[in-house]
């Protein structure tokens, strides 16, 4: 990996440990955490790429405006919706129920969740909000069994693995 590439995984992580509320900031954050994830991720999904924010609006804007107007970011609501999806944002509007479950064992799909709940239904990333910091988790073991390679520092940064 670049040290370029190493730089902008620990700048992010560095932004994320902000003081104070992160509400104005946070669809940013959460969208640059979610476009690292997928560069600091191999699976066998092959590139373009379709991103899938479900259930907030503000970061589908945000990863939109990141990632520009050569990737695809859609705004979906259902889990029919999310189909030809190869990274899935879960958001914390979407209610945590078993209809989204058979979609997030698809290996061609990298899956985030925005909270326990929704991580708990099989993702492989989940973001942990804390009083005034954003943090991630991984299930290691759920990723490799799908075929997905992690990178090892990023998971160094992870706060929780499972």
């Amino acid at each position: 990996m670049s040290r370029f590439l190493w730089r902008s995984l620990g700048g992010l992580v560095m932004t994320l440990g902000l003081v104070g509320p992160l509400h104005a900031a946070e669809p940013k954050l959460e969208a640059g955490l979610i476009y690292r994830f997928v560069q600091f991720s191999q699976w066998p999904a092959r590139e373009p790429w379709t991103y899938c924010v479900a259930g907030d609006e503000l970061v589908q804007q945000a990863l939109q405006q990141l990632l520009g107007h050569i990737t695809e970011v859609r705004l979906i609501h259902t889990p029919v919706q999310a189909k030809p999806c190869h990274v899935l944002y879960l958001g914390r509007e979407v209610t945590p129920d078993a209809s989204w479950r058979p979609l997030l064992s698809n290996p061609q799909l990298l899956s985030i969740a925005a909270n326990a709940e929704l991580y708990q239904l099989g993702t492989v990333f989940g973001l942990i909000q804390e009083p005034r910091q954003l943090a991630f988790r991984v299930n290691l073991s759920l990723a490799r069994s799908q075929g997905y390679q992690l990178n090892a520092r990023m998971l160094r940064l992870a706060k929780e693995i499972y």
